[in-house]
């Protein structure tokens, strides 16, 4: 004859499931094992894990229930019925135990009896039901001891998941309210009173902006004299000494100017030669020789005002340093005007930050104060300057905007040359932390809000 196989120790079976519960990863898989892993203390044929918070999320059985059928809308409006009822907590409950709009739906989904068992867990009302179609009440008391190991289980998890300052908060201000002086003990009280003295807090306040090493104190070499650019001697960003010839001009206009005053010139002094003869026999040369000395002096000023011209073709560095200019492409064959900026020379080792901020950003900024460039070819380590002036009006940029100018001087030398970019912080003192929090917001608002 065939024994029947000996019944689990429920005991055993507690420490089985606890030892689960507290190896669980995730309080997903906690909530997957409050109502699956149950069946070893009593089997049943439904259960279902609801909170007021976010509704029934775990049916055993189903690995992602199914919101918004017909079942679970029944199963929610059945659960809060029932955590709102404590006294049939803890009983065996049928379809005669709920309202009538419930009982059609006990008939068509659920087994004849049921549990439900409250969960002190989570900020608001939480509940596990049971089903099947004969529950033991000797279960019961096994039932409730599983749901205390899965309470605390439940409860350090979520501290690990680092969620314990929101269930803290949650807790603190849920307190029921002691004896005496209960405004002083209301937690909603203490908690509008720390983020008042939050906002408050003095935090810097700090923009961002666009910059770029320019030189300190360029040297900027325009043009001599109208004229169409020849040639370039020297490439963009070349190093040169004084002297050193940087481009020249097409002077054959001027040449050919010159010749024709020397010939002017010495067809004047001709003239002045042939009067001063004629005059020894005829009196009427004597009064021409004051007008032809005056002709060829003012052919000798031409003369060497076309000469200077001529010297002037050939453009030298003033000083010593970096040539900056775009392209050479760009200003052979075209033409310039006397004044008119053509290059710029600095000094490769003297420079400074010039910073463009937005007119969003533009608040107010004195010399002296902090900025860091995050150079784009170096991120990790920032230039440290200190703001030397703000420029008092917008200008505009090349993509349209418009920004003010900043110019600050470097702190410690710079490895990075002439043209280098990056992102600037610029620190304008210490605001409250309201003030930084809702700076913007505001001033997008108050177009909206404002008269």
């Amino acid at each position: 004859m065939s024994q029947a196989a000996p019944e689990a120790d429920p005991l055993l079976t507690l420490i089985g499931l606890g030892q689960q519960a507290r190896q669980a990863q995730s309080l997903d898989e906690l909530l997957f094992l409050l109502v699956n892993g149950g069946k070893a203390v009593m089997p049943y044929r439904q259960a279902w894990c609801w909170r007021a918070s976010q509704g029934i999320s775990h049916v055993s059985g189903v690995l992602m229930p199914e919101r918004y059928s017909p079942f679970m809308q029944w199963a929610v409006e059945l659960s809060e019925h029932l955590a709102s009822q404590p006294e049939l907590a803890g009983r065996t409950l049928d379809r005669a135990d709920v309202p009538p709009p419930l009982q059609e739906g006990w008939d068509r989904w659920m087994p004849a009896q049921a549990w439900w068992l409250p969960l002190s867990w989570g900020a608001g009302p939480a509940g596990l039901l049971l089903a099947e179609d004969h529950l033991d009440p000797q279960r019961l008391p096994l039932w409730l001891e599983w749901l205390d190991i899965w309470v605390l289980a439940a409860e350090r998890k979520t501290l690990q998941q680092g969620v314990s300052l929101g269930g803290f908060l949650r807790n603190w201000v849920a307190q029921p309210r002691r004896a005496g002086k209960r405004w002083l003990r209301s937690g909603w009280l203490w908690l509008a009173l720390v983020l008042a003295g939050l906002a408050y807090v003095p935090v810097p306040l700090t923009v961002v902006g666009q910059g770029e090493l320019v030189p300190r104190q360029p040297v900027v070499v325009r043009a001599p004299l109208d004229g169409v650019i020849n040639e370039f001697h020297v490439s963009p960003n070349q190093l040169v000494k004084a002297g050193q010839p940087l481009f020249s001009y097409d002077n054959d206009v001027v040449r050919s100017r010159l010749q024709v005053a020397q010939q002017n010139l010495a067809t004047a002094q001709a003239e002045y030669r042939q009067a001063a003869q004629s005059a020894l026999s005829d009196a009427r040369a004597k009064f021409q020789i004051a007008a032809l000395v005056g002709k060829i002096q003012e052919k000798q000023a031409e003369l060497k005002f076309l000469s200077t011209q001529v010297g002037r073709t050939t453009v030298s560095a003033p000083q010593a340093g970096m040539v900056l200019f775009d392209d050479v492409s760009e200003w052979i064959g075209k033409p310039v005007q006397t004044g008119e900026r053509v290059v710029r020379m600095a000094d490769p080792s003297d420079v400074e930050l010039e910073v463009w901020v937005n007119l969003a950003d533009a608040v107010p900024m004195q010399p002296g104060d902090e900025v860091k460039l995050f150079m784009s070819a170096n991120p990790l380590h920032a230039l440290q300057a200190k703001v030397r002036w703000v420029g008092h009006e917008a200008q505009p940029r090349p993509d349209g905007s418009y920004a003010y100018r900043v110019r600050a001087e470097l702190t410690a030398r710079s490895a990075f040359s002439v043209g280098a970019k990056g992102t600037a912080r610029l620190s304008a003192g210490t605001v409250s932390l309201a003030y930084w929090l809702f700076r913007k917001p505001l001033s997008v608002l108050r177009g909206y809000l404002l008269v």
